[in-house]
């Protein structure tokens, strides 16, 4: 979670940038994403890429998993887009951080609506119920859920996030056919706050494990996985069951560092990088495998400090977002071979951050 006072500051700055720039912003972008001549691959695979400072562009990347080929490279806003998502009828979502856009895209990238939904809404955009739920960090002392019809795109309601007597720091969130859950809190009491998806009614906020650090959450089955990057214990990974009696366990992992999570079945597979949490040199960097029906694990060791934006399983196999602005030609997708251990680009894809796998 982001520390409040950058929050505070950011949205003052937020204020003067949209008077200015916006419209030739949005103009430009709408110019730059009308068709063009190359087939949509079959099963399209999106890669969002950053820049930091000077370096690198913002763009969404349309990639074909057959030939790893890149076909459609769409320009994107000059904020900082952090996370994508794909809603039922395949059109692709992204929201901007220290702004209030979001962007609705058609599956080959032609931009299709902006809408203004809510202050930093850079957090990933979930589908149930024919809606969008979309995250916005609003003041940092409180958060919302802005919903938004997916047939017409137009906001329906907005839920407040308040806690009596205390902050609420948006974190990340999850979904499935019943409930939107949300992480947030203060530094020293995490919370996971859920929306029924029906009624949109916001249940009694769940009391999460103190000093947790989760960077992602997953929806397996029923529940709701919490990857803890920075434990106290042996609490690597959270479980969170909402029905009836709320309830929250919590499992081993091989390694500590859980950082990213992609499902392959019943499979759970998690990229580790500890050194984030860690005051210090800490190289070690690992993908794991976790059986959610044995509970077994695997762990393969990945070379140090190989850092991973994203990982994804698409075909079988295991995929990874790798990008070091200084080397923009060692940035892209690679493939894992859990084998052999080896490492390969399948395409160079300068600050690649974000993976969009293929619709199942």
């Amino acid at each position: 979670m982001r520390t409040i006072c950058l929050r505070v500051f950011s949205l003052m700055l937020l204020a003067l940038w949209m008077s200015g720039c916006t419209i030739i912003d949005e103009i430009g972008q709408q110019a730059a994403t009308q068709p063009n001549n190359r087939p949509l691959p079959t099963h399209p695979l999106y890669v969002l890429t950053m820049s930091v400072g000077k370096v690198g562009i913002n763009q969404l990347v349309i990639v074909d998993p057959i030939t790893w080929q890149v076909t459609q490279q769409v320009p994107l806003l000059s904020e900082a887009p952090d996370n994508l998502s794909r809603d039922p009828q395949g059109r692709i979502w992204m929201g901007y951080s220290e702004d209030q856009r979001v962007q609705v895209f058609a599956p080959d990238g032609r931009l299709l609506k902006t809408l203004t939904a809510c202050l930093d809404p850079y957090l990933i955009i979930h589908f149930a119920a024919g809606r969008a739920f979309i995250s916005c960090f609003q003041s940092g002392f409180y958060a919302a859920v802005v919903v938004v019809d997916l047939q017409s795109l137009e906001i329906v309601k907005q839920v407040d996030i308040r806690i009596d007597g205390d902050i609420f720091l948006l974190g990340p969130s999850a979904i499935n056919k019943d409930e939107f859950l949300t992480l947030g809190g203060s530094y020293k009491v995490g919370r996971a706050v859920i929306i029924e998806t029906n009624t949109l009614k916001m249940m009694q906020p769940i009391l999460i494990t103190p000093n947790s650090t989760i960077d992602q959450v997953l929806a397996y089955q029923n529940s709701f996985l919490l990857l803890n990057s920075y434990p106290t214990g042996d609490d690597n990974l959270l479980i969170v069951s909402p029905k009836a009696t709320p309830m929250v366990s919590a499992r081993k992992l091989a390694a500590q560092g859980a950082l990213w999570g992609a499902f392959d079945g019943n499979m759970l597979y998690i990229y580790h990088n500890a050194e984030l949490r860690n005051l210090g040199n800490y190289p070690f960097r690992a993908i794991s495998r976790l059986d959610l029906t044995t509970n077994n694990s695997v762990l393969w060791p990945l070379p140090d400090h190989w850092n991973a934006r994203d990982i994804a399983i698409v075909n079988g196999e295991i995929l990874l977002a790798h990008s070091i602005f200084q080397k923009p030609e060692e940035s892209g997708l690679y493939r894992f071979d859990p084998v052999t251990g080896k490492l390969t680009m399948l395409v160079n894809i300068p600050g690649a951050h974000r993976i969009l796998p293929p619709a199942p």
